[in-house]
């Protein structure tokens, strides 16, 4: 049944129809505020820049060693943990972590 809403904007009341309920309700988002002549005219007026969301972080920079190369995560041959090597590792040769690497 469609829901009579108020325009937060105008202070008109329009009318919040069952297919808009259901695609918001599916899509996960809250009811508008504002009636339809409103949200147009804010979408081509752009938001104010406190209204503006904040962009999202860059993705974090892979880990590299000490000399730039970047490092591959493998599991120790050895004891199991999980250790960083800064090359591909491969089925053919084990890999060790640092402490069992120095005691081979």
């Amino acid at each position: 049944m469609p829901q009579e809403l108020v325009c937060k904007e105008c202070g008109r009341p329009f009318l919040f129809e069952d297919a808009e309920q259901e695609r918001y309700a599916r899509d996960g988002f809250e009811p508008p505020r504002r009636c339809r002549p409103c949200r147009a005219a804010r979408r081509a007026a752009g938001r104010p820049p406190s209204e503006r969301l904040p962009r999202p972080a860059p993705p974090p920079a892979p880990p590299r060693d000490p000399k730039g190369r970047p490092l591959h995560e493998a599991q120790c041959g050895a004891c199991g943990a999980l250790t960083r090597v800064p090359f591909e590792p491969s089925d053919v040769r084990p890999v060790y972590c640092a402490v069992c690497f120095e005691y081979r």
